[in-house]
């Protein structure tokens, strides 16, 4: 009986230990679609004609912010959200 108990927390052990591993790459992962996400950004930018000094290409940045694990994908140029959704009514 004592066997079999060990033997569970061998699994609880190694479950434990997996779990932390995947948590250490989920943030990895988040990192590198950020990344990849401002390349695709930048790149459609160029794609779409939008380009006329580079301000608002080279404005796209990521960020990966540790305490939420989340990551942001934002343009720092004032005008990027009038490229984005217009002026409006004028």
């Amino acid at each position: 009986m004592i066997e079999v108990t060990s033997n569970v927390d061998v699994i609880i052990n190694q479950l434990r230990n997996y779990r932390d591993a995947l948590k250490g790459k989920m943030a990895e992962i988040i990192k590198e679609l950020c990344s990849q996400g401002a390349i695709i950004c930048r790149s459609e930018i160029i794609s779409l004609g939008a380009v006329f000094t580079g301000e608002l290409a080279n404005s796209i940045v990521s960020y990966y912010d540790e305490a939420t694990k989340t990551g942001l994908i934002v343009c720092e140029a004032d005008y990027g959200i009038f490229v984005e959704f217009g002026t409006g009514v004028i």
